[in-house]
């Protein structure tokens, strides 16, 4: 399970900051201003808990990877940051160890991975498609 407190921990640790504001064209949002990082969320927008955790670790992706783009951005441009965002949030977050125990325990449907992780089950879909098709990894069966 992916706990909250080391989201904020990894926040904090990479020197960001974070603010809850109504920032109206998405859940989160990270910016980068005279070399200082500020992660937003819009508590409005965000629907769960779990939805929350998904936002926070791709905002920390976009931090650790320095993936930023401007909002009117090419779409080629927006897409290779997101996917950046999106393979440090798996790496960090849903890496296949973490997945092959889920698996030994029984959870091998997205939703149940979800559960498991305590993630989005599109953050899950994500990170199973970064392992298997970008990564070559076979989970194979598990028993």
């Amino acid at each position: 399970m992916v706990e909250l407190h080391h989201i904020y921990k990894c926040i904090e640790d990479s020197g960001a900051q974070l603010y809850l504001y109504n920032i109206g064209f998405a859940d989160a949002a990270t910016l980068k201003l005279n070399g200082q990082y500020a992660v937003f969320v819009d508590t409005d927008a965000v629907a769960s808990i779990r939805g929350l955790k998904g936002d926070l670790c791709h905002e920390c992706g976009h931090v650790a990877t320095g993936a930023l783009h401007q909002i009117d951005s090419p779409y080629d441009i927006v897409e290779r940051h997101e996917y950046k965002a999106d393979r440090w949030f798996a790496e960090t977050f849903i890496n296949p160890i973490d997945i092959q125990e889920a698996f030994k325990a029984g959870y091998h449907e997205t939703w149940e991975l979800s559960d498991w992780f305590d993630l989005p089950e599109e953050d899950i879909k994500k990170a199973l498609h970064y392992w298997v098709e970008c990564r070559g990894v076979n989970f194979g069966e598990v028993k």
